[in-house]
């Protein structure tokens, strides 16, 4: 009896929690230059698939994006694994308006977000980042009728030097730890 009251009252904190959970935000500021790449995706159908210049059909690359990057056809979708991060960051090219993304349940529209400059044209490519304080697991992006175009940013040389010298100080003091 008294597990099933801890169970219970287990359950009602968990769904008082997901009452409460907020929806992610949303920001958006005109594409820039950088290093961009496809992100790593699930593929939910057979029309989500890596795209470069020798792929036809990359007619709305994303704006100064010049490596693969990811396109969902008409009816498609893929899902991106966010492994509980609080931020993250994408390039749309020719974001149409009704490009949906969902996230963890909440959905949106490319004309909920960027209004009039969700007009399916290159030139609005956007800089887009959704934040949320307690974490996003995975994000899909869905069309039913122009494609969706997603790149992310490479990372910089320094960021993989930092985590390799961070692997290292870590494994210099385990290896401390067993002497």
């Amino acid at each position: 009896m008294k597990f099933q009251k801890s169970l219970i009252g287990a359950t009602l904190a968990l769904l008082a929690l997901q009452a409460n959970a907020s929806a992610p935000t949303f920001s958006s500021v005109a594409a820039f230059a950088g290093n961009y790449m496809a992100p790593t995706f699930t593929v939910n159908s057979q029309t989500a698939y890596v795209a470069n210049d020798s792929v036809p059909f990359t007619r709305l690359r994303p704006l100064f994006d010049t490596n693969d990057y990811l396109v969902v056809q008409p009816g498609g979708s893929a899902t991106i694994n966010l492994n509980g991060a609080k931020s993250f960051s994408f390039l749309w090219g020719s974001p149409d308006p009704l490009n949906q993304i969902n996230i963890d349940g909440f959905t949106f529209t490319g004309g909920g977000l960027l209004g009039a400059l969700a007009n399916t044209s290159n030139a609005n490519t956007q800089w887009a980042t959704f934040t949320s304080d307690v974490g996003m697991n995975s994000l899909t992006l869905e069309t039913g009728t122009i494609a969706f175009e997603v790149a992310v940013p490479v990372p910089e040389p320094e960021t993989y030097a930092l985590m390799l010298g961070g692997l290292g100080a870590l494994a210099f003091v385990v290896r401390r730890r067993k002497v």
